[in-house]
């Protein structure tokens, strides 16, 4: 299954599609956020890939369309790379290291300049702390997006030097003072250049923003009027009346589409100079509420067309809190009239947190309001007095509506109301409605408003018969629901607050069913929540679980597939397969190790001499860094809990040794950070002796003869390949020290790295030209050996005898008989649905150029074929034809 994923995701990235390349961006996202989270990465490491090796070849594809000219590709593929950047450790430390360099390189490439500066971007948000200490180099570059010619470049740029800034105010350092100055004086000479244009003047006045904003007190003596937060006594005598003046005319002028921008803008421009100004503000309130009813008035056609002017109240009434109580009562019924949304929710909340004696009458109308969208009738307080004939409204049957109004229920404050009857009409109206997103917000809304609500804790009849039919039909969506997501919701939902209900029996045994659901993750959470429940009914949840137990410890130790196994260690925290070959079961199980030995120590020592085995092996395991740590914690674990803390290092004398060499490993030269040593390759430059290269590509190649580092092998040929793109010619006499190990390395590598091995081999081939004559035969063996049926590693070797031609001209027709029949072997089985290995063949067979001429006898004849006229693929087609077009010019 990794397989066929890899090779998805290489087609839709090398895909001329802009929207398959995104798909292909995305997938990588989503994966790298599953990765990350703790409830799902075992999901993804579906074979026991090591992390380190999915986060290499997912970068390896993204730089495939980064830097790139096409801005929504960038911005998914900075994202992207952003996600990848999070792992921590020496991992992250190198890849965000080598991502800002390239940024930084790439910005001087004008079509390319947006996506460097948006791979910026997302470092700095996705890594601030590996970011920080590139943050002078950044600032000293970062002129150039700022005053580019496209406004978005400009708008990335000002970011990028926002979160810069946000870095150096968060950290004491002495040179904060000298870079907000630097940064100040910097905009003021540009701002009065003669010459200046408007794309440079905007990127200042974006300068001056950032530097309001996140430098503190440094702009107070530099600041502009209409920044009234800096001196608001000096604002509010020189200049309140007139920007009040100036933003309600604003609002007050007739509205057409393309003005509701700037109608917006006014609201919220109105709102934060209130909060600054405070009771200042006060003798503008008339004129400020008749625009806000004009706005609400006029939204009443339109829902969540009054957005800005809900936020704008809110803010009043932070600014003068009870003296608008008068004033708000005038504007309610209007507010209601615009209808439900989230920002009339927001102000309502915020209105009663400001000007508490309107909090019962705001939940009184806001509630029903949503009792007649979600059950067609008012609100009717239980056991009071009904004084007429209840009147039917009509339910809304939006469904987003419907969905906005459960979400309403469940989140705002209606304390001081009893709300059972409502719940128990909402449980019985959605919880069987057809929309999976109803039955999910539906579940939400009944289990946070019933764990909340008075009547869960009463014992009088009537209560509990409602707490019963609503937890039952609850229960039902969690077991028997049709959607995955749903169920699994629903029990993560249901709060300690239900735990003397769910412990009847009728309810576990519906819980009981979740724990055979098909979808893990349901499962995970029926047994999180069956656990919490074996305290409150031991009698019944404990036989129950011992026999679970059994089941999950057979299914692990005879089960083949290593997702089943991972999750089976992951519910259960099973210790029998600490040596499984597959690293993501192994550190789970080691993991357990440590965590079981705070259940029983006593019968834990029972079996302590197999676990310090099983340890000990893990922890000279050098092929995985996670399982090692996972050893070193879990050793710690079992040796507290179990208190047996001498007699380990007598038994095993190896132990005392194995853990001082950790130690002095960590201190000097730690296997984990053999990045460091590619850190110092990144910062040489074409100046430096011969005496460096030749000492670093010593350290180099013993890293890749060492196969239990060959998790840091890519990591090793990309810093080969920035020492030959920056020494160029300078580094062919190193090529004899470090070409046999890379070729030798490349014949015991696993598959999933070929790709990158063999695109690096070809820019190698490209750098050097003739001077890889030494090793073409060794290359050509590699490339018959590993012509696998896998399409992105075809991909790369193509380019690689693209490279091979280049360099060697007429001369490489020598090696095309042994290579052509594996390239037309790929019209036959390349069965991707853009047939992107084909086409790479076609320009390949381009590039080769007359080297091909005594081979065209062959080659036509293979065209021909995907002329069929039962392929039904015109695109092929219609490249076959230019591709014999090419081929007609050698032709004698």
């Amino acid at each position: 299954m990794q397989e066929q994923v890899n090779k998805r995701i290489f087609e839709l990235i090398h895909s001329q599609n802009s929207s398959y390349k995104m798909a292909g961006i995305v997938i990588i996202a989503t994966f790298r956020k599953l990765t990350a989270s703790s409830r799902t990465d075992s999901l993804i490491d579906f074979q026991g890939e090591d992390n380190t090796a999915k986060v290499t070849r997912f970068a390896n594809y993204l730089r495939i369309v980064l830097p790139g000219s096409n801005p929504q590709v960038s911005d998914l593929a900075a994202k992207a790379l952003g996600h990848l950047s999070k792992p921590g450790g020496t991992l992250a430390s190198e890849f965000v290291e080598f991502e800002v360099k390239r940024a930084m390189e790439t910005r001087r490439n004008e079509s390319k300049r947006y996506a460097a500066i948006t791979v910026l971007k997302e470092l700095a948000l996705s890594s601030p702390t590996l970011l920080f200490s590139h943050v002078p180099q950044i600032l000293d570059l970062i002129w150039t997006p700022l005053s580019d010619s496209k406004v978005i470049i400009r708008e990335q740029g000002a970011q990028v030097l926002s979160i810069c800034l946000q870095l150096m105010s968060k950290r004491e350092s002495n040179l904060r003072r000298h870079w907000y100055t630097k940064i100040y004086e910097e905009a003021n000479r540009q701002t009065l250049l003669t010459n200046q244009n408007r794309d440079s003047l905007h990127g200042c006045l974006l300068v001056y923003r950032q530097l309001f904003e996140h430098t503190g007190r440094f702009m107070e003596s530099k600041y502009v009027p209409v920044l009234a937060v800096y001196n608001t006594n000096a604002f509010v005598q020189q200049y309140l009346s007139v920007c009040v003046d100036s933003l309600v005319r604003d609002l007050r002028r007739e509205r057409v589409a393309d003005e509701n921008d700037r109608t917006s803008v006014a609201f919220m421009a109105i709102g934060k100079m209130s909060i600054t100004v405070g009771l200042h503000i006060l003798p503008y309130l008339d004129v400020i509420f008749r625009v806000i009813k004009e706005d609400f008035f006029k939204a009443r056609l339109q829902s969540g067309a009054a957005s800005a002017a809900f936020e704008c109240l809110s803010r009043l009434c932070v600014a003068v809190k009870g003296k608008l109580a008068t004033r708000i009562r005038s504007v309610l019924n209007l507010m209601f009239q615009t209808g439900l949304s989230l920002p009339l929710k927001q102000t309502l909340s915020d209105i009663m947190k400001e000007i508490p004696e309107l909090s019962s009458l705001i939940k009184e109308r806001f509630l029903n309001m949503l009792s007649v969208m979600l059950c067609g009738v008012l609100y009717h307080h239980p056991g009071a007095p009904s004084t007429q004939k209840h009147r039917i409204y009509s339910r809304s049957k939006d469904p987003k509506a419907v969905v906005l109004a459960l979400e309403c229920f469940a989140c705002f404050d209606f304390s001081g109301f009893l709300l059972q009857e409502t719940i128990l009409s909402v449980a019985r109206l959605y919880l069987s409605n057809e929309n999976p997103v109803i039955r999910r917000s539906a579940s939400i809304t009944c289990c946070k408003v019933l764990a909340s609500d008075p009547v869960l804790n009463q014992v009088a009849r009537p209560s509990l018969w409602i707490v019963e039919e609503v937890l039952t039909r609850i229960l039902v969506v969690a077991v028997t629901d049709s959607d995955a997501i749903t169920r699994q919701t629903v029990l993560e939902v249901l709060s300690v607050e239900f735990d003397h209900h769910l412990a009847r029996v009728e309810n576990l045994d519906s819980l009981f069913f979740a724990l055979n659901d098909e979808v893990f993750a349901v499962r995970e959470a029926a047994v999180i929540l069956i656990g919490r429940l074996s305290t409150k009914n031991p009698a019944h949840v404990m036989p129950l679980l011992r026999q679970l137990l059994i089941s999950l410890l057979t299914e692990l130790q005879y089960s083949n597939a290593s997702l089943q196994k991972e999750e089976c260690a992951r519910l259960l925290f099973l210790l029998t397969k600490a040596k499984d070959p597959i690293a993501g079961v192994a550190v789970k199980s080691i993991a357990a190790i440590g965590e079981l030995s705070s259940t029983d120590s006593k019968d834990y020592v029972l079996f302590f001499d197999d676990i310090i085995k099983t340890i000990m092996e893990a922890l000279q395991d050098q092929s995985s860094l996670l399982k090692r740590q996972a050893s070193l914690k879990s050793l710690g674990q079992v040796c507290s809990n179990t208190g047996v803390v001498i007699s380990p290092y007598i038994s095993y004398p190896t132990l005392l040794d194995i853990l001082v060499g950790i130690l002095k490993a960590e201190e000097d030269s730690r296997p984990a950070d053999v990045h460091t040593e590619v850190e110092a390759v990144a910062q040489m430059n074409s100046s430096a002796d011969e005496y460096f290269p030749t000492i670093v590509l010593e350290n180099l190649t013993k890293m890749l003869r060492d196969s239990s580092l060959s998790t840091y092998h890519s990591a090793v040929i990309q810093a080969v390949m920035y020492m030959l793109e920056t020494l160029g010619q300078t580094f062919v006499p190193y090529l004899s020290k470090i070409m046999p190990e890379f070729l030798a390395m490349m014949k015991s590598c696993s598959p999933g790295t070929l790709e990158f091995y063999f695109t690096k081999l070809a820019d190698l081939v490209s750098i050097v030209g003739q001077h890889i004559r030494t090793y073409i035969n060794t290359i050509l063996d590699l490339i018959r050996d590993f012509w696998l049926p896998m399409p992105n590693v075809q991909y790369a070797i193509l380019s690689l005898m693209e490279s091979l031609a280049v360099v060697f001209g007429i001369e490489f027709k020598t090696y095309l008989a042994t290579l052509l029949p594996l390239i037309l072997q790929v019209f036959e089985t390349d069965s991707s649905e853009t047939k992107f290995v084909t086409q790479k063949a076609f320009h390949s067979f381009y590039v080769f150029g007359d080297a091909l001429h005594d081979y065209l006898y062959l080659v036509i004849p293979a065209h021909l074929k995907l002329l069929d006229p039962h392929n039904v693929n015109i695109e092929l087609k219609r490249n076959v034809i230019r591709s014999l077009g090419n081929c007609r010019d050698d032709l004698p």
